[in-house]
């Protein structure tokens, strides 16, 4: 049997955790007999008791604010040593042993009551606002010691796609952080998540364009320094992430108080603030800018973008497939459907779109977010931001070898290029459509490895991606 000892509020306490996988503790009642299953004599779930236990005034605090379901719900409490409790409880990692008679929940939970919940892969992050827990992965946690000998110790963070969430850049993550292109360069890779997530597209979630800008992207960047001890990190956005994080920077890059919290080796959760110039190298990967050129994609939504909103009014939360079937009612309205290819209008231009169909519905995101993109690429007098980072690449696409990717015009790519304050900034080409250029075998070999990590382009990789660049003598 294991035991564990330790002392809590002036007094000795002792844990010790059965071989059938149950909890045994004289000096707290309500964990006297816990089994892991998750019931008490009282009948009651485990987290609470736990929590109690633990020290917190957790069940009148937290629990009459949240069902059992705490992916289900937004947090309403401002009592957040609470919330760790119920959070560590549910992390992606232990949420599969939560409530089973097993010895594994019984370290789970000994981990808790020791709050040893600091080295996980898959950590959390409060935004100070209003306590929106987000997620944040470490790659190398879940790797071998090899891929920890960093050769750079600013942390990579990847930041995803409109409809993606905190694993949809996973394989390029783990590009980078094993160096899959000559295995010398190992670095400490991290993937945020702002949209697609278990509390920002549930019930009740509500969330814009502004939120994501002046809090959740910058609280989960500011959470990864917290975690790592670092006062920089490398940026790769791509889309959507390219789009937020790059308005977001241009914001905060001389930094801010108190921007969230974190959990820290103590188990406690901890506020933190954002250093200056907190980005060092930033890529962005089709990031969506202004939209203040003509693409397949600013036609159709110029054209339909308002009608589309109307009618997807009825819904909070909406993702690729619902927008696309949407649209697909607009346009038999509209008669798109007898209009034969190629066309020079934009009515074609949504036929085209209707491809989308082929893709994964992806995660979801709020509709008032997609609202403020429609209502971006319709107006067009908004600008790209101009950013202010030591070194920055943009990479563009060109399906086909020619034209744009169907969705970012090139003049917003061109335009953040031009405007950018930096001492080297590269720009270089894929040939694929939006949906899939961070996944093309260009976009990781040779543009972001050789970026991130100072290694110079060949003449090769400058004729065959197009690669134009200035640096600063």
């Amino acid at each position: 049997m294991k035991q564990i000892k330790i002392e809590q509020f002036e007094r000795e306490r002792i844990f010790t955790i059965q071989e059938d996988g149950s909890l045994m503790e004289e000096s707290c009642p309500s964990l006297r007999k816990l089994k892991f299953e998750g019931v008490a004599s009282r009948g009651r779930s485990a987290d609470p008791q736990i929590a109690e236990c633990w020290g917190q005034n957790f069940v009148s605090k937290f629990w009459k604010n949240f069902s059992n379901d705490f992916f289900g719900e937004k947090m309403l409490t401002s009592d957040i040593d609470a919330i760790s409790v119920f959070d560590y409880l549910h992390t992606d990692e232990n949420d599969e042993f939560y409530r089973k008679d097993n010895s594994e929940f019984g370290d789970v939970v000994s981990n808790v009551l020791t709050k040893q919940t600091f080295n996980i892969a898959i950590k959390r992050v409060l935004t100070a606002n209003d306590n929106t827990s987000l997620r944040i992965k470490n790659i190398n946690q879940e790797l071998s010691p090899t891929f920890k000998d960093f050769s750079n110790d600013r942390p990579v963070v990847l930041g995803h796609g409109l409809f993606g969430n905190l694993f949809s850049m996973g394989d390029l993550g783990m590009k980078i952080a094993t160096d899959d292109f000559d295995g010398e360069d190992y670095r400490d890779t991290w993937l945020i998540e702002y949209t697609g997530g278990p509390n920002t597209e549930c019930e009740g979630c509500s969330y814009d364009m502004d939120d994501l800008v002046d809090y959740y992207w910058p609280t989960l960047i500011g959470g990864v320094l917290a975690y790592t001890g670092e006062s920089e990190v490398d940026y790769v956005g791509y889309s959507a992430g390219g789009g937020v994080g790059a308005r977001s920077y241009e914001k905060y890059y001389e930094g801010d108080a108190n921007m969230g919290y974190y959990v820290n080796e103590d188990g406690e959760w901890e506020s933190f603030d954002l250093p200056e110039d907190f980005v060092d190298h930033m890529a962005l990967i089709a990031p969506m800018g202004a939209f203040n050129g003509t693409t397949v994609f600013t036609e159709c939504i110029d054209a339909y973008g308002e009608e589309v909103l109307e009618d997807l009014s009825k819904y909070s939360h909406i993702n690729r497939e619902i927008i696309v079937k949407e649209l697909g009612v607009v346009a038999a309205k509209n008669s798109l459907l007898e209009i034969s290819f190629p066309s020079n209008d934009n009515k074609e231009s949504c036929m085209m779109a209707f491809s989308a169909l082929l893709l994964p519905s992806g995660e979801n995101i709020s509709y008032n977010y997609w609202e403020d993109i429609t209502e971006l690429v319709i107006n067009k007098t908004d600008e790209n931001p101009n950013l202010n980072v030591n070194e920055l690449l943009l990479i563009y696409g060109a399906f086909g070898g020619y034209g744009d990717d169907g969705v970012i015009p090139d003049d917003d790519i061109q335009n953040i290029y031009d405007n950018a304050y930096v001492s080297e900034k590269y720009k270089g080409r894929v040939f694929d459509f939006h949906a899939s250029m961070e996944a093309m075998p260009g976009t990781y070999n040779p543009l972001l490895t050789k970026f991130l990590n100072d290694i110079s382009y060949s003449q090769w990789d400058k004729f065959w991606r197009n690669i134009e660049y200035y640096i600063t003598i």
